[in-house]
C-alpha cells in the first residue's frame, strides 16, 4: 500500500490537523504516517491555545520514522515555529537531498485558525517561503496566506512561482474558482459551485492530504486536484453532525 506522511499540528476535534489528515489519506487509499508539530487546546468555537513542540521533539520524530519508513507523498500543514519549520527543511534535505528521487511535497500553509487564530508568526512565514517553498511540489494557500506570502516577498514573481501554487477560492464570493500557477508560467482552473455549509472547518487540510494521497499512488497533478476537490465537495455536501449541533466534514 503506498503512503503518505502529514507533518501537523493536532485538533481534537478531528476537523482539521493531523487528525483529519489521517482520515483523508487513508479514504483516499493511501497507508498514513504522521508526525506530529504543535499542540492546539480548540473546540466547536475555535483555537483558545497553541504550544508548539520543541524543535528536537519534531527532528526526533521525523528522524526515527524516516529510518525505517520513507513515504510515497508528504503532506506539510501547521508547523507553528519557525523553528519547526527549519527542521522540517533539514531533515527533509538530509532524507532526500536528489530532488529527482524526492516524493512528491504538499505544504498547505497554515497561518490562522478559522476564527482568526495566529498560527504562524513573520519569522515562520519568511522560513517557509526562503527553505521549504523550493522543495514542495505545490503549495495550496487560500488567498489570505496567498496575499501574506506575495506581500511578505515582494521578489516572488507570481507569474513564474517557485513552486507549483494551487490559490483556493473558499474564501472568495460567488463560484468557488481554484487556480493552479505551475512553474512554467501555465495556468489551470476549477470552478465549482459554493456550497452553503457552518461545516466547513479543515477545508484546507482535507484538500492538501486528499491531493497528496492522490499523488502517492500514482496520479498526475492535475489528477490529484480533481479528484480531491471531488472528494471534499462530498464531504462538505454530507458532513458528520454530532449532539452538541455542530460537525466536521465527512471523510
Amino acid at each position: 500500500m503506498k503512503t503518505v506522511l502529514t507533518i501537523a499540528g493536532s485538533d481534537p476535534t478531528t476537523g482539521a490537523g493531523v487528525q483529519s489528515d489521517i482520515l483523508t489519506i487513508y479514504q483516499n487509499g493511501a497507508y498514513p504516517f504522521s508526525v506530529v508539530t504543535s499542540i492546539t487546546s480548540q473546540n466547536a468555537m475555535g483555537v483558545t491555545n497553541r504550544f508548539d513542540l520543541d524543535k528536537n521533539i519534531v527532528r526526533s520524530q521525523l528522524n526515527t520514522l524516516l529510518e525505517t519508513n520513507l513515504p510515497d507523498a508528504i503532506k506539510i500543514g501547521m508547523l507553528g515555529s519557525a523553528e519547526n519549520c527549519r527542521v522540517v527543511y533539514e531533515v527533509l534535505m538530509m532524507r532526500f537531498p536528489d530532488e529527482r528521487l524526492r516524493p512528491p511535497i504538499i505544504l498547505d500553509p497554515v497561518m490562522v485558525s478559522t476564527d482568526g487564530k495566529e498560527l504562524m508568526d513573520d519569522e515562520g512565514v519568511d522560513v517557509l517561503i526562503e527553505k521549504l517553498l523550493p522543495l514542495v511540489t505545490l503549495l495550496t494557500p487560500n488567498l489570505m496566506e496567498y496575499d501574506r506570502i506575495f506581500a511578505q516577498k515582494r521578489s516572488l514573481d507570481i507569474h513564474r512561482p517557485p513552486c507549483n501554487i494551487l490559490v483556493k477560492g473558499g474564501h472568495s464570493t460567488g463560484d468557488c474558482i481554484d487556480r493552479l500557477t505551475l512553474t512554467t508560467g501555465e495556468t489551470f482552473f476549477w470552478t465549482s459551485p459554493r456550497i452553503k455549509t457552518t461545516y466547513d472547518h479543515g477545508t484546507g487540510c482535507t484538500l492538501s492530504s486528499a491531493i497528496a494521497a492522490n499523488m502517492a499512488v500514482g496520479k498526475t497533478l492535475n489528477e490529484s486536484i480533481r479528484l480531491a476537490k471531488l472528494y471534499l465537495t462530498e464531504g462538505l455536501k454530507d458532513p458528520v453532525i454530532f449532539d452538541s449541533g455542530y460537525g466536521g466534514i465527512r471523510k
